[in-house]
C-alpha cells in the first residue's frame, strides 16, 4: 500500500521537511540544553555555522512557531532567543527519538 500524504500526515510530512533543513534540529537542540541565549552564545555553541545560516534558521523557527526573538532594551540592546512551548515540545519528542536511535 503506498504511503499518501494527506490530512494529519501532510502536517507531518511538511514539519519533518522543513526541519529537514542544514542546522536546524542543531538549533533547537542548543537552545533546548541550553535554554535562553544571545545569537553570538548560541553561534559559538553551533561550530561550523555561519552567521547568515544561523540568521536564517532562527527566522524559519520564529515563523514555524517554535523560537521566540526577544530585544533586550540594553545599552546597545541585545537579542536573545529561547524555546517557545511548542518549541520545547519538539525538543522532549527529539530528546526520545535520539534515546530510541541509542537502543
Amino acid at each position: 500500500m503506498a504511503w499518501e500524504r494527506e490530512g494529519e500526515w501532510d502536517r507531518a510530512y511538511r514539519a519533518l521537511n522543513e526541519l529537514s533543513r542544514a542546522w536546524m534540529l542543531p538549533v533547537v537542540h542548543a537552545l533546548g540544553q541550553r535554554g535562553r541565549l544571545r545569537f553570538n552564545d548560541l553561534k559559538r555553541s553551533l561550530r561550523g555555522i555561519s552567521s547568515t545560516c544561523l540568521a536564517q534558521r532562527l527566522r524559519e523557527l520564529e515563523r514555524m512557531g517554535l523560537v521566540e526573538r526577544k530585544v533586550r532594551p540594553d545599552k546597545p540592546p541585545s537579542v536573545e532567543y529561547a524555546l517557545t512551548k511548542r518549541g520545547h515540545s519538539l525538543f522532549s519528542r527529539l530528546s526520545a527519538l535520539a534515546e530510541w536511535a541509542r537502543a
